[in-house]
């Protein structure tokens, strides 16, 4: 029987239901699941993605301040306290020594969401080919759920055109039946291969970056395939796998 793949537009529609027994990627192109991918292959060890600044300073505590970079938004504003998610102006490399443990509005919640899937991952633009052939090498005919985190329970075009690029690179990989959302994810990714970043700067996340001056993070969501890493969840922990 020919594994499926399918599309969730928002990580409101994740449920126990639709995860069991499925390989899950999340996608939050602007910005968690990029930072996961930037600081994995800075050389952190490890991040704990959580479902908000209260699971995230209690993880922090755990650990001791010195053994984490403790970094999130809230709506988009900065938790006090919290290393913005912008890695690009992190102290890289005493960061590197870090484990990273993330909050945000959408991508991390969804994560956490998704956290007892059979095998979970985070995805974006910059890892999609790696996150899409390791997916499909342990799967081993399991179906794959891309889940888009979406902004707030809206659908976000960032997400869908990565949820587009992974299936385009499961294809190459293995025969996929695709649900009617991640056909339409594949179209909306091949209409604009030719200029993805461009793409993004069109979407609401995007707009809104590149506005308040942070271009730069969209260049870099942009880049597709450019970080060949795998974040999948391993002891409790996304690490680079």
């Amino acid at each position: 029987m020919t594994a499926r793949v399918d599309v969730l537009l928002t990580k409101e529609e994740v449920s126990p239901e639709r995860i069991s027994g499925s390989i899950v990627v999340v996608l939050d192109v602007l910005l968690a699941t990029t930072t996961i991918a930037y600081a994995l292959r800075q050389g952190m060890p490890r991040v704990l993605p959580v479902a908000g600044e209260s699971a995230a300073r209690a993880g922090a505590d755990a650990l001791g301040p010195d053994e984490c970079l403790l970094a999130g938004e809230w709506l988009g504003r900065p938790i006090p306290s919290f290393a913005p998610i912008d890695p690009l102006r992190w102290a890289w490399p005493d960061c590197a020594q870090r484990s990273l443990i993330l909050s945000s509005t959408n991508g991390t919640v969804a994560l956490a969401s998704a956290w007892h899937a059979k095998e979970l991952y985070a995805g974006a633009l910059v890892n999609a080919d790696a996150v899409a052939r390791d997916a499909a090498a342990r799967g081993a005919g399991d179906d794959v759920l891309l889940v888009c985190a979406g902004s707030s329970g809206r659908f976000a075009f960032d997400d869908f055109l990565a949820a587009g690029c992974i299936v385009e690179r499961l294809s190459r990989v293995g025969e996929w039946l695709p649900s009617d959302a991640a056909l339409a994810a594949l179209a909306a990714y091949r209409a604009h291969a030719q200029d993805i970043a461009g793409a993004l700067r069109l979407s609401r996340t995007g707009r809104w970056l590149v506005r308040e001056g942070f271009g730069d993070l969209v260049e870099l969501a942009g880049g597709v395939d450019r970080m060949p890493l795998v974040a999948r969840r391993e002891a409790g922990w996304l690490v680079r796998a």
